[in-house]
């Protein structure tokens, strides 16, 4: 599934945006297990917050829950997190700073079917779905209802805790009708041949576009 909803933020918490930079002694980064997260890595590796502070350090975060705790503990600085996350927290008061929306269109469909092109070809299938009530499965029933789709009734909603755990439901090649939503990050995982799947079981995936592509 690809779609303009699934755009990630990068926000600022305890610092201010458009100060002076000030030494601090540790300033903690965080992000998903995916590309948003590359630059705060680099940034780590590279020293270049040096001027900030002497220790920096990235902090990943695997679910939504972990990421609300990070921020509402206030134990991140500069946190990724995508922007249904970051406008409930705003609203619930707690003080973060929108830099900018880094990334655009990073969710798919992703099938063993090369034939699965929209989401209308998904009708009657079932779907593994990530992190229920969050970015997937908020952008999976908007642009379902958008095809003129009921998310509930014309499809069969399996919720995983990651995408990772959805990627892993596409490898037993007995349940054929099974397919999974993810980020393209996992898409890629999952037809690595090292990592947590191997070339004897690891399926053939291919992406399907299900909603207009943004201009």
């Amino acid at each position: 599934m690809r779609a303009a909803l699934t755009a990630l933020l990068c926000l600022l918490a305890p610092l201010h945006a458009g100060a002076e930079p000030t030494q601090r002694e540790r300033l903690v980064l965080a992000g998903p297990a995916t590309a948003v997260s590359f630059p705060l890595l680099h940034m780590v590796e590279s020293g270049a917050l040096a001027d900030i502070a002497p220790q920096v350090e990235f902090v990943a975060w695997n679910n939504p829950d972990q990421l609300r705790a990070l921020a509402m503990e206030g134990q991140a600085d500069f946190m990724a997190m995508p922007t249904n996350v970051a406008a409930n927290l705003y609203n619930r008061g707690l003080p973060l700073q929108m830099v900018n929306v880094s990334v655009w269109g990073i969710l798919w469909m992703v099938s063993r079917n090369p034939d699965m092109k929209t989401l209308a070809d998904f009708k009657g299938e079932e779907i593994a779905v990530p992190f229920r009530g969050d970015m997937p499965d908020i952008v999976f029933g908007f642009l379902a209802e958008k095809s003129g789709l009921d998310p509930r009734r014309d499809f069969t909603v399996r919720y995983s805790a990651t995408p990772m755990d959805a990627m892993q439901l596409l490898v037993p090649r007995q349940r054929p009708g099974l397919r999974a939503v993810g980020g393209q990050v996992h898409k890629n995982a999952g037809t690595r041949s090292r990592g947590r799947f191997n070339c004897r079981t690891a399926p053939s995936l291919h992406h399907s576009r299900t909603g207009p592509r943004r201009t």
